[in-house]
């Protein structure tokens, strides 16, 4: 991944070839190659680094947080060690509780857009933005869509028109052993 200055905005996009003085890319949203290669002048930074769900853990935390906290307070009275650091414990899993129901890192689609081919056939382009794998099934077609995973992949699913004149696309998670 790289950073670069172009036409005066700062974008990231994913390197999928370099040579000694520039890279190719395409963004995570887009299935086209970017038109030029970027040079070392373009480029404002390099990801040396990334952690797959940090950012939800990080959005999580405050609830992770408060819940500990008022599980201490209320738990200042217990008397034996032992028992009050369970509950302490008890505490911070019901703030990860809390924290999955409100930020809901763990499943999610978003819809990049909506293609209308005819009467009949619609295309619905959509990207994952959950950590675990998604898929998106037409309703009411046999075939299941692609599944999306990592973060940040995107498909194409094409829906046949139902009864009622209507395209349906339904996402559901893509849980297959070992998850």
């Amino acid at each position: 991944m790289v950073t670069a200055e172009i036409n005066g905005q700062a974008r990231t996009h994913r390197v999928i070839d370099s040579t000694d003085d520039a890279v190719r890319t395409r963004g995570d949203l887009s299935a086209a190659v970017d038109p030029l290669p970027l040079t070392d002048q373009a480029m404002v930074g390099r990801v040396v680094f990334t952690a797959t769900g940090l950012g939800w853990v990080i959005r999580g935390l405050p609830v992770i947080l408060l819940a500990w906290l008022l599980f201490w307070v209320v738990t200042r009275r217990v008397e034996e060690p032992a028992q009050r650091s369970r509950y302490r414990l008890l505490g911070v899993f019901c703030g990860f509780a809390l924290a999955i129901v409100l930020v809901r890192p763990l499943l999610g689609v978003e819809l990049l857009g909506l293609r209308v081919d005819g009467p009949q056939e619609a295309e619905a382009r959509t990207v994952s933005t959950g950590i675990l794998p998604v898929e998106v099934d037409p309703v009411g077609d046999d075939p299941a869509g692609p599944v999306m995973f990592p973060v940040g992949t995107d498909v194409a699913t094409t829906a046949h028109e139902t009864v009622d004149g209507e395209f349906s696309f339904q996402p559901r998670p893509a849980l297959t052993w070992p998850w």
